[in-house]
């Protein structure tokens, strides 16, 4: 930001992210079946724009605003349509917590010439969390044949 700028206001940017994830929460506790889809493509879409207005300076800050915003309608809706246990719920939230805390604090140590490197990292890490994510369905479903009906 250079010293001649005008003030930034993104906080105002969580007005229509809380209106939207609290949109799908109220309509996810009055039954409606179809608005976990309508959230993705919602998510879907702010992702989008997120990736569009990253490719230029001028607008890469809405760009991060429609990435935050997408993401998190995304984790929203996918914890919304999972319907599970409190106890699970809880054990997802601290693993998350871990995860953003140990990233943020890899963030703020690494200078911004080391940027591709602790970026190609993270990519690694969410390769990791795949292979993972793969194993322990294998171990939940071990004699399935179709994992993507299992």
């Amino acid at each position: 930001k250079k010293p001649g700028d005008p003030p930034d206001f993104n906080y105002m940017y969580a007005v229509p992210a809380a209106i939207f994830a609290g949109s799908y929460l109220v309509g996810h506790s009055m039954g409606y079946a179809d608005l976990h889809q309508t959230a993705f493509i919602g998510s879907a879409v702010c992702c989008i724009l997120a990736i569009g207005c990253l490719a230029q300076p001028v607008t890469s800050r809405l760009g991060n605003t429609y990435g935050m915003i997408g993401i998190s309608t995304g984790i929203v809706s996918t914890l919304g349509m999972l319907d599970c246990s409190v106890p699970l719920y809880t054990q997802m939230a601290m693993c998350m917590g871990v995860g953003g805390g140990v990233g943020a604090l890899i963030a703020t140590k690494v200078e911004i010439t080391s940027l591709p490197e602790l970026v190609a990292a993270f990519h690694s890490f969410v390769g990791l969390a795949a292979v993972m994510t793969c194993f322990g369905s294998f171990l939940m479903h071990p004699m399935s044949t179709d994992p993507v009906h299992a």
